[in-house]
């Protein structure tokens, strides 16, 4: 990381099971070890928290069967309340955590091209994780982050080691 910026905020796009929250954790570390302040958010997290009060808890186990109840429950109220709806959501809680000394920000769910938009608004770059899982999925959530405009695009296709890798190399270029 060369900047000395006060506040860093970094968008991960890609599709599901990219390595979006793998590279999320690891950019935590890396933060930290700089003396930053990180918080990872996610435009999904307000969902996840409201699905959780009728199926419980939030386990990573149960995020396939989940997935399509998260897509109709965000899109449902982007029609209802704007396509800003979980933007003004993250926007709030980021603005809670800044003002209790956090300094960067990690959003690790970033899927359509006007989220990508609003991260660089702010200041922030957006990071494409590319990776071919074979999984499909036709959801608008994730056949839209092919159109999100990336500041820096990372090839996750060998070992978790050799990703984290070239995630702590763009780090470093930032």
């Amino acid at each position: 990381m060369t900047g000395k910026k006060s506040e860093f905020i970094i968008g991960l796009a890609g599709t599901k099971r990219s390595g979006k929250t793998t590279a999320a954790r690891h950019l935590i570390a890396l933060a930290e070890q700089q003396g930053l302040v990180p918080i990872r958010l996610g435009f999904a997290d307000p969902i996840k928290a409201e699905v959780a009060k009728i199926f419980g808890t939030y386990k990573e186990e149960d995020k396939a069967i989940l997935r399509p109840v998260y897509q109709a429950v965000g899109q449902s109220m982007k029609e209802l309340h704007g396509k800003d709806i979980w933007i003004k959501r993250l926007l709030e809680a980021w603005n809670h955590y800044r003002n209790h000394g956090y300094n960067m920000l990690i959003i690790d769910d970033v899927r359509f091209p006007f989220e990508g938009e609003w991260v660089r608004n702010l200041g922030g770059q957006v990071w494409k994780i590319i990776r071919d899982t074979g999984l499909k999925d036709d959801h608008v959530s994730e056949t839209s982050v092919k159109s999100v405009k990336a500041d820096h695009s990372i090839l996750n296709s060998m070992s978790e080691q050799d990703f984290l890798v070239k995630v702590t190399n763009t780090w470093i270029q930032m």
